[in-house]
């Protein structure tokens, strides 16, 4: 993360992705998992919670078959984060864009790699704020049906 001009934290996100096509290049999303950070003298769980977004993709062929393709996501998303040492929430309001490409192998599985990220802003419970930029790398495996 970037906040308030200084690179911050180091963090993780694990989640499960359902989504529907609308045809060949459109697709809306939703996701629900865990996600955690850190600023390298506290472990990243100390900071971890609900991470939920929803978004849709573009998927731009870049053969016949479209068997590689480029993509492009954005979403809006919401994290409930909470310091289990000093037992604080914080709320994350995430804008999130991504770019990556994806292999198709046969009919229904698809490799995805993804930069990941955006402008966001984080509550805490005392209703204070900050802005911050969240930059990621993803790696997933898509399995369509």
């Amino acid at each position: 993360f970037i906040a308030n001009g200084n690179t911050s934290e180091f963090g993780f996100m694990t989640c499960g992705r359902l989504g529907y096509s609308l045809n060949k290049y459109r697709s809306l999303y939703g996701e629900v998992g865990l996600s955690g950070f850190g600023n390298g003298i506290e472990p990243a769980k100390t900071k971890n919670g609900l991470l939920t977004a929803l978004g849709a993709e573009l998927r731009l062929g870049l053969n016949k078959r479209s068997s590689d393709q480029i993509l492009l996501r954005a979403a809006i998303g919401y994290e409930h984060l909470i310091n289990e040492r000093r037992r604080t929430i914080v709320h994350a309001i995430p804008g999130r864009l991504a770019v990556g490409y994806r292999h198709v192998f046969g009919p229904s599985v698809g490799l995805d790699f993804l930069v990941d990220g955006g402008p966001g802003i984080a509550l805490d419970e005392h209703s204070n704020s900050d802005f911050f930029i969240g930059v990621s790398g993803v790696v997933g495996l898509t399995v369509g049906f």
